[in-house]
């Protein structure tokens, strides 16, 4: 994973990103959803339930306990699922703002 090692080569891989959703998007305007992970840890209630109404599905109260539902996970993660939503991980990024310089300006390359 030679990209992730290189900001400008992230930033690359990110626009690419950027223009593959600008695409699907145009062809299919009502079918992306689109989810903010600050607001989701912020605002758990109103994001999981706007998500739930796109995808015709009913609210339950057991989308905020999902932590606490005793299924088998098998993945990497694990440790995550087990534990309520958190916002310790938003705005982690200005703890290195001072080296995101090279991102920045690449992400504004025409």
């Amino acid at each position: 994973m030679a990209y992730g090692l290189d900001l400008t080569d992230a930033a690359h891989w990110y626009r690419q990103y950027q223009r593959l959703m600008a695409y699907w998007k145009a062809l299919y305007p009502d079918d992306i959803f689109d989810l903010d992970y600050d607001a989701l840890v912020r605002e758990p209630r109103e994001v999981i339930a706007a998500l739930l109404e796109f995808c015709g599905l009913d609210w339950e109260e057991s989308c905020l306990s999902f932590h606490s539902i005793p299924n088998s996970v098998k993945t990497a993660s694990v440790w995550q699922v087990r534990e309520p939503l958190y916002a310790r991980a938003s705005g982690r990024w200005r703890n290195y703002e001072r080296h995101l310089g090279p991102l920045h300006a690449a992400l504004e390359e025409p």
